[in-house]
């Protein structure tokens, strides 16, 4: 990868398309963050239309900017944890 420009380049497009796909399964169960991801890639966020041509949505990207987001999830604290726990139990089974 390090000599070879041509191979980095190829790996890093499908790579990037394959983050792109993901987003895509996903929005219907996360569509926040399905969408941020989607911005991303100079997409609006909104409900991305499925594509039957998945090898050429994994592949094309070539000129295509990408901006590197800000965190996608927040990191939980010490107090959302203990409220989380609180809420939903948090207890380990026993065995």
């Amino acid at each position: 990868m390090r000599t070879d420009r041509a191979a980095a380049a190829c790996s890093t497009r499908l790579a990037l398309g394959l983050v792109r796909l993901g987003a895509v399964l996903a929005w219907s169960f996360v569509p926040q963050l399905a969408g941020r991801v989607l911005e991303a890639f100079g997409e609006d966020g909104a409900l991305p239309p499925w594509r039957s041509d998945v090898a050429q949505l994994l592949l094309s990207g070539t000129g295509v900017p990408f901006v590197r987001p800000e965190h996608l999830v927040r990191k939980i604290d010490a107090d959302t944890a203990a409220h989380l726990e609180g809420r939903f139990g948090g207890g380990r089974p026993a065995g």
